[in-house]
């Protein structure tokens, strides 16, 4: 079929409109996971999950930091110990510090403290031959620990600038919580190269019929200022469950990894509403007391709410994304989902 000269200018204009739809169309986040256990060692649906996602890059928690009262001073606790030597994809180091220690220490502490965390991130990178393009800081600061907590953060800063083995031209990224997004002329801005909204942890622990997890509606309240945060952000969502324990409405203790399928067996347990369980007689399970009357809250997330975090997400924040962090990479957690449920998630971003 031959087109005339007019056929022949439309047809090149449809292909022009079309090459700069699919050019100009935003890239989908890449899948990333968080690993926050003391021992690293994947299991097999764990290593399943990281190829069946294209998973380039987890975010290790390699060590806390706390302020120890006897001493006076920072230390590092629960230091990760490698059992699976075959990192088979990307690591990010991450450091948790409780914002207590920005609360104690002065600013020469605070350059002690910068010298020996990059000092232990060293070995522990050389240990495993780690050669890291990031470093993330999680602490969820407060006005008045910020000044002391932005200058540890421009110490690292200068050290990942300077020449290291394990640390060429990495950037440093932090955490943001929800309330420090809203009150950012108050909280202040961290001095790094990009952030991580931890979109979840947003109640408090009790008996309410509301999840401490991830309640929308909470959620949605703290959103406004988002698209107008300075840092480029990635997101970081949670996939983890657990139940609070409560007894005469008051909170016994909170229960790790166990979701709504641990307390399924109806001769202990009968569900008296929604994620909420009554227990009918005493009985151990996973290693908790449950007494006779006890009842049990269980907060977890369901695929319906992945999709009502992206919705409110995409709406307030129109930069890109690079990658969606999921809290966190463990098998129990991944069991409770479809296959295919994180691609679903990056789909709606």
């Amino acid at each position: 079929m031959i087109l005339s000269k007019s056929g022949f200018v439309f047809a090149l204009l449809v292909c022009v409109v079309m090459l700069f739809s699919c050019s100009s169309k935003k890239k989908k986040p890449a899948v990333s996971f968080y690993y926050w256990r003391i021992e690293f060692s994947l299991k097999e649906n764990e290593k399943a999950t990281l190829k069946e996602n294209q998973v380039s890059a987890i975010y290790l928690r390699c060590f806390d930091i706390v302020f120890d009262e006897k001493l006076k001073r920072a230390v590092p606790h629960a230091i990760v110990r490698f059992r699976d030597a075959d990192l088979i994809v990307q690591i990010v180091p991450v450091i948790f510090i409780k914002n207590q220690v920005f609360l104690e220490l002065d600013s020469n502490s605070i350059d002690t403290l910068a010298e020996h965390t990059f000092s232990l991130l060293e070995q522990i990178n050389q240990s495993q031959h780690i050669s890291a393009k990031e470093l993330q800081i999680d602490c969820d600061w407060t006005q008045k620990s910020s000044n002391n907590y932005f200058h540890f953060l421009r110490l690292l800063k200068q050290k990942l600038g300077a020449k290291s083995n394990s640390f060429a031209a990495a950037k440093l990224s932090a955490t943001i919580r929800l309330h420090q997004i809203k009150y950012a002329g108050l909280q202040g801005i961290p001095p790094v190269d990009k952030g991580v909204l931890m979109f979840y942890n947003m109640g408090k622990i009790n008996g309410s019929p509301v999840n401490s997890v991830y309640d929308r509606k909470l959620s949605q309240s703290y959103l406004s200022a988002l698209n107008k945060y300075p840092l480029p952000l990635d997101f970081a969502l949670p996939v983890f469950a657990w139940g609070i324990h409560l007894r005469k409405g008051q909170v016994i203790e909170l229960l790790n990894k166990m979701d709504s399928r641990d307390f399924a067996d109806k001769n202990d347990f009968v569900s008296s509403t929604k994620h909420r369980f009554a227990v009918k007689q005493s009985v151990f399970k996973n290693g908790f007391y449950f007494k006779e009357g006890d009842e049990i809250k269980v907060e977890e997330i369901e695929s319906q709410d992945f999709e009502s975090m992206a919705d409110d997400l995409t709406e307030h924040y129109k930069r890109p994304v690079e990658r969606l962090i999921f809290y966190d990479l463990d098998s129990i957690n991944i069991s409770r989902y479809e296959k295919n449920i994180f691609k679903k998630v990056t789909a709606d971003f």
